[in-house]
């Protein structure tokens, strides 16, 4: 059935996002929540999916906001323990096993090269108490209090490095310069197998 179907899938994501660190029903580390590894998983893919109030959350899950909140961010500890390094480490080993699938890619480009895109986007936050606040995190081409996060990425969409997160004032450039992205692209991937490498911003 479609139920079984969607539980089988909500199991397989547990283990793949680690959130099976929920051994039970376990209580969060702060306030003491009850909660189970499905009922966490649930919570932390339905808040990325959909940036909705976590009151409008309750009836969904029969549990209280500040539960939902808590479970959340302890998922979000879990994941970023065990699983940070996906995002934040540079994964040469996939690079070099996807290299000419994702030259395939794109048209006109020779076999021995690879291509990632840099991208750069703003998540927008609540404006900042404090002027100085508000200043860094507002950004002028966006017009609201932002977060600057630098990704490269693959042509399958796969993320293969995070940066940091910055204040919303930053340029896109500058963060680039700042990751110090020029050394980590030609030192280490373009070494990769004594080939050349193409990036495209």
């Amino acid at each position: 059935s479609q139920a079984s179907k969607s539980k089988s899938s909500i199991d397989i994501t547990t283990k793949i996002v680690c959130l099976g660190g929920w051994v039970g029903r376990m209580r969060t580390s702060r306030n003491r929540y009850m909660c189970d590894a499905i009922t966490a998983t649930s919570i932390f893919l339905r808040r990325l999916a959909s940036p909705c109030r976590w009151k409008d959350f309750e009836k969904l899950f029969g549990m209280h906001f500040s539960a939902l909140y808590e479970v959340f961010w302890e998922s979000i500890e879990i994941l970023h323990e065990k699983r940070s390094a996906l995002l934040l480490e540079f994964r040469y080993d996939i690079m070099e096993q996807r290299r000419e699938e994702y030259a395939r890619a794109l048209d006109g480009l020779p076999s021995s090269d690879v291509v990632v895109f840099i991208y750069c986007t703003k998540i927008q936050i609540a404006r900042p108490s404090g002027s100085a606040a508000q200043r860094s995190f507002y950004s002028g081409y966006k017009r609201f209090h932002c977060f600057s996060y630098q990704t490269i990425s693959t042509p399958d969409g796969l993320i293969f490095h995070l940066y940091v997160p910055e204040e919303g004032i930053r340029h896109d450039s500058t963060i680039y310069r700042k990751g110090n992205m020029n050394q980590h692209l030609e030192t280490s991937i373009m070494g990769l197998a004594g080939r050349n490498t193409a990036f495209m911003a």
